[in-house]
């Protein structure tokens, strides 16, 4: 990830308000959304920055706070860049890095100037050992998210 310099100053306060308005916490008390923006960083990506590159190592994922962002994969082929999705924000990116630890299966480009409120491989190991509950809830959230998405394509491909 290029934007490791771009972290936004932001309260802890503005942060929550951030979060809280994300369709993401939906499911999170007020409380826990305070908790858990202790452990994030708020990151800005100028329009046309590569926020993830396909096939390269990085363990953290991104919840969108504002903006949007383009997932593609390069055809080995053509060399030409295919669209797999728009995100906008309350939508998560690179969340399978926290499990698996892969290479990166596709790219992520900002289509303006987006606000992430990211979160760690370290971050949430952080969070597990201090807060395990929050965490805990935190994971189910990220395993729902990651099963949706995984019946969606299925149903896709299915089509």
């Amino acid at each position: 990830m290029i934007m490791t310099d771009n972290k936004k100053k932001a309260t802890l306060h503005e942060k929550c308000v951030l979060l809280d308005d994300s369709k993401w916490a939906r499911d999170f008390e007020w409380a826990d959304v305070q908790a858990l923006v202790k452990y994030m960083d708020l990151l800005t990506a100028p329009k046309g920055a590569i926020i993830i590159s396909e096939g390269k190592r990085a363990s953290f994922l991104g919840i969108i706070v504002k903006g949007r962002v383009e997932v593609y994969k390069e055809d080995l082929v053509s060399k030409r860049r295919v669209q797999l999705a728009v995100m906008h924000a309350g939508e998560v990116l690179g969340e399978m890095s926290l499990f698996d630890g892969e290479p990166r299966s596709a790219s992520v480009v900002a289509l303006e100037e987006t606000d992430l409120l990211v979160l760690t491989s370290d971050q949430l190991n952080q969070l597990i050992k201090e807060n395990p509950q929050l965490a805990i809830k935190v994971l189910m959230k990220l395993g729902k998210y990651i099963s949706r998405r995984h019946r969606m394509a299925h149903g896709k491909i299915m089509e």
